[in-house]
This record gives C-alpha cells, sequence and structure tokens, in this order.
C-alpha cells in the first residue's frame, strides 16, 4: 500500500475559494430554524440593503461602508453565498478603499 503525503496549503489554491476558515467568530448551524435565530439581525439588514439597492455592486458598496466589523463580514458572507460565490472569502475579511 502506498503512503499518503500530506497535501499542503499550496496544493489548496486552485479551489481556495471554495473554503472556509473557521479560526473565530460565530459558527453555522446545520439546522435552518437555528441558523435563522442566530443569524436573523444579519438576515434583516441584509434583506434591507438588498431592497434599497439598485444593482448587486450598489449592494456592496453599501455593505462595505458598514463601521461594525463583525456585522460587516456576516454580510459580506451572505452577499458571496447568495449573490458572488466566487468572491474570496479571505477578501471578505477586509474593508476595501472605495471611491
Amino acid at each position: 500500500m502506498r503512503e499518503r503525503v500530506p497535501k499542503t496549503f499550496r496544493d489548496y489554491l486552485p479551489e481556495a475559494a471554495n473554503w472556509i476558515t473557521l479560526a473565530t467568530g460565530e459558527y453555522y448551524p446545520d439546522i435552518l430554524p437555528d441558523a435563522c435565530d442566530l443569524y436573523k439581525p444579519v438576515l434583516v439588514m441584509f434583506g434591507q440593503y438588498l431592497r434599497e439597492s439598485e444593482s448587486s455592486p450598489a449592494l456592496f458598496r453599501r455593505i462595505c461602508e458598514l463601521r461594525e466589523v463583525w456585522m460587516r463580514i456576516q454580510l459580506a458572507r451572505v452577499f458571496r453565498k447568495y449573490v458572488c460565490p466566487p468572491l474570496s472569502v479571505e477578501m471578505l475579511k477586509k474593508r476595501p478603499q472605495l471611491r
């Protein structure tokens, strides 16, 4: 039997956008009602921003303008999940400079 060589971080680079690092912060429950209860403030705010934005770039800019880091990251995660899946999770952690 052939010995398995452990993967390095570099091996995951081509599919990096598909992985989420849970080093800190809240967890995402597997049960939908629990997730909805835990993230209700995030989902309510995302819905409000969604209704008030004329386009997905406008929605993302609005999310990026938030000063509260935890809420901005949570909203950006929802944005990534439902609006722009190819967006890297790591890109969501920093607040971009907006023009």
